[in-house]
């Protein structure tokens, strides 16, 4: 998956940890990002059909 092909920082590990996490959503970082400039709550929603790593 495209999740296994980007770094892992300590600060992403220790948050995906910290709200226990099972996905990584990379599609929604630049909305999630606008919405932070301009102090508007957003939400995302993904709907996961097959976990790759664990077939």
């Amino acid at each position: 998956s495209t999740g296994d092909s980007l770094d892992m920082t300590e600060q992403d590990e220790s948050s995906i940890t910290a709200y226990d996490a099972t996905v990584k959503d990379m599609e929604g970082a630049a909305v999630a990002y606008v919405a932070d400039l301009l102090k508007v709550p957003a939400i995302f929603v993904k709907a996961v059909t097959i976990l790759i790593k664990y077939i």
